[in-house]
């Protein structure tokens, strides 16, 4: 027996049984949470009806960063990348198959997703991150990175941060900060770190998007760690 979008019944999500751990985590209290935190079911509706979230990339960490999003119960994700499925993708890119090679990632990985749980609405962008103007990043309430370079990590840190907005005192509007999780991976090894612009938290580049020459910045441990920490600062 298969569903309406020809998926086994059997792999078909029980919607009752999707979000229960999650609800959980949203419903109580946590040390890992902030202090602020105030668990309630309107965080699961923000998440699940409001809150919009960018995915840059659906290649390898892509794909699996729809999938996850979606099981949390995100419902409104937008996906663009500019690439086109390669045969060599098969093997780690899950969202393909064989008869989407040469088929936009982004089309593709939205398609299968949308099919897949019914709760979805994935909005695909087969495009250039530098072809979307201030407008289209602004509507996000939070980007998700899974780019392969770095040059593509910084020119979106420098768009995000070129959106903040400052009273006559020099404090940022708070509406205005678009949170930036950054992921990658190489082999075995990976990394994931929130991105918060206008905090002490790492940045990928200071300036303009517009600029040709940026400041790499990264933490580490040791003396090389501490001067990134300082330019971080400095650049701000």
């Amino acid at each position: 027996q298969r569903s309406h979008c020809g998926i086994p019944a059997a792999m078909e999500p029980a919607t009752s049984n999707l979000w229960l751990h999650i609800d959980r985590l949203l419903h109580r209290s946590s040390p890992m949470a902030g202090s602020d935190f105030e668990p309630s079911p309107e965080i699961k509706e923000f998440l699940r009806s409001t809150c919009r979230v960018l995915v840059v990339g659906a290649g390898g960490l892509g794909c699996e960063l729809l999938k996850d999003l979606v099981h949390v119960g995100f419902g409104n994700i937008d996906v663009i990348d500019m690439d086109t499925i390669e045969l060599s993708n098969l093997n780690r890119q899950f969202l393909f198959r064989k008869a989407d090679v040469k088929q936009p990632k982004a089309e593709i990985a939205a398609k299968f997703v949308n099919q897949r749980f019914r709760h979805a609405h994935i909005t695909p962008h087969f495009a250039r991150i530098e072809d979307r103007d201030a407008e289209f990043y602004r509507r996000f309430n939070v980007i998700v990175l899974g780019l392969d370079s770095i040059g593509a990590r910084r020119w979106m840190n420098a768009m995000i941060c070129s959106l903040l907005e400052y009273d006559d005192e020099g404090n940022v509007d708070p509406s205005t900060i678009i949170p930036i999780i950054d992921g990658g991976t190489e082999g075995f090894r990976g990394h994931a770190r929130l991105i918060y612009p206008d905090t002490i938290s790492p940045v990928h580049n200071c300036g303009n998007p517009s600029q040709r020459r940026s400041l790499y910045c990264i933490r580490a441990n040791g003396a090389m760690g501490e001067r990134a920490s300082r330019r971080d600062l400095e650049c701000r």
